[in-house]
């Protein structure tokens, strides 16, 4: 039995909304001309705890690892978008038996973000796809400072697992020539 898309079930949440936008303008984040104030480090901190576990590809890495990572993609990089393929959102209730109950959430999900390249391959930029798979855990912040809305949410632990492959290169055939 095939479900068309308006069957799809809805699995997010406000949490995983909140992830997505920043992990958008983590992704989406090209570095400006000189001239312009560029802070990668102040996005990380909007999306992470100060203490936040992260495994990049199985290993254990710091915050400050994990933003190199970042701009690292985002060298040579004219343009990006993302497509969120997969997201989903499951609420958990943790409780210390020495304090009130806290809202945490579960965010999973799979995104690819597409890079134009500044340079050139048969007259069209470069493109480069970066493949990710990712569970973060999230929760709120009460020394975090708010965003616009009024959130503290912060990733405390992120599971992510990426890899970068080139996209392939479509020749244009021209009418009537033979290869």
């Amino acid at each position: 039995m095939s479900t068309s898309s308006s069957d799809k079930i809805d699995l997010t949440g406000k949490i995983s909304k909140w992830f997505q936008n920043r992990f958008t303008s983590l992704y989406e984040a090209v570095t400006p001309p000189p001239e312009e104030e560029y802070n990668m480090t102040e996005l990380v901190y909007s999306a992470f705890g100060k203490d936040a576990e992260i495994f990049y590809n199985h290993k254990k890495v710091d915050l400050t690892k994990f933003q190199e990572e970042l701009e690292a993609g985002n060298f040579g990089v004219a343009g990006s978008t993302i497509e969120w393929k997969e997201l989903m959102e499951m609420p958990l209730k943790e409780t210390d038996p020495d304090s009130e109950p806290t809202e945490v959430s579960i965010v999973a999900g799979v995104f690819v973000v597409t890079r134009a390249m500044k340079y050139l391959i048969r007259a069209s930029p470069a493109i480069r796809l970066h493949y990710n798979t990712f569970s973060a855990k999230v929760e709120q912040d009460d020394a975090a400072q708010p965003d616009a809305n009024g959130n503290r949410h912060r990733i405390t632990q992120l599971f992510f697992t990426s890899v970068h492959k080139a996209a392939p290169i479509h020749m244009q055939t021209i009418p009537g020539l033979v290869f």
